[in-house]
């Protein structure tokens, strides 16, 4: 397997083997032609390095420099550029010619999405069975998609057949997607504006109103003096239970109700 081309290497100082250099100095000024040594005593007087800049030219240009420096800058200036470069990307939106219509918005919402981002938009129109008599459903269907996105992007390949599928692929209009993008955060600001004077608007306190007593509930439920609500045990009178003379006796008295259930009953009973 071949390896990679090595890229060529900086030469600073000693490395560089011509007799004579087209000098820049450190203040940017052009000294001239000079020999190479008399070069390099300059950058070292100023504690700095000779560094070949450009040799399309003969002799090459070469400049005082820090060289550490120098490597720093054109660091950060390819990471720049990198950030600043858009890799547009081709998405793929797949669809059936009988598609639902709900499901035909979902599609159309992600592929407004993907050309919103600058990305190519690669609609796959799929025919089974018998569909692939009836290509016309799939040819309107595209038509539909492009009627909906021509106000921000342009046909780049138009409907085509590959096998069974229908083909067609969308790119995004650069003023048009710019226009659109400047609408919806005018649209956004506009929300955020009116969410804001709503929070700061004073909001009318609800009280809620007290709950009708149930005549069910009154009939289970007694409250006593102090305060607490009594209710009857639970198979008291349930004919299908076999209880013996015991265990009626204890039924027959009341238990009180848990805390956890006292907040719901005292609703119910209108307390």
């Amino acid at each position: 397997m071949q390896g990679k081309i090595p890229k060529p290497k900086d030469r600073i100082n000693y490395d560089i083997r011509e007799s004579e250099v087209r000098l820049v100095d450190e203040n940017g000024q052009h000294v001239g032609v000079i020999n190479t040594q008399e070069a390099i005593r300059r950058a070292e007087a100023a504690g700095l390095d000779l560094v070949e800049v450009s040799s399309a030219s003969r002799p090459y240009v070469c400049r005082i420099m820090d060289y550490g420096n120098y490597k720093y800058e054109q660091a950060k200036k390819q990471k720049d550029a990198r950030r600043k470069q858009h890799v547009i990307d081709v998405k793929e939106v797949k669809l059936r010619p009988r598609i639902d219509e709900h499901d035909y918005e979902v599609k159309m919402r992600n592929a407004r999405k993907f050309i919103l981002q600058n990305d190519k938009v690669k609609f796959v129109v799929m025919f089974r069975g018998r569909e692939r008599n009836h290509s016309e459903f799939g040819t309107k269907l595209l038509s539909r998609v492009i009627e909906e996105l021509q106000s921000i992007a342009i046909v780049e390949s138009r409907p085509q057949s590959e096998g069974r599928n229908l083909i067609m692929v969308l790119a995004p209009d650069p003023a048009g997607v710019k226009a659109e993008k400047a609408r919806l955060e005018k649209l956004k600001k506009l929300e955020e504006k009116e969410a804001a004077s709503s929070a700061a608007s004073p909001q009318k306190e609800f009280i809620m109103n007290k709950m009708k007593t149930q005549r069910s509930a009154a009939k289970r439920f007694s409250l006593t003096k102090k305060g607490k609500i009594k209710r009857s045990k639970a198979y008291h009178s349930h004919l299908l239970t076999s209880k013996n003379t015991k265990r009626k006796r204890g039924l027959r008295k009341a238990t009180y109700i848990s805390p956890s259930d006292e907040g719901r009953v005292r609703r119910m009973l209108g307390l």
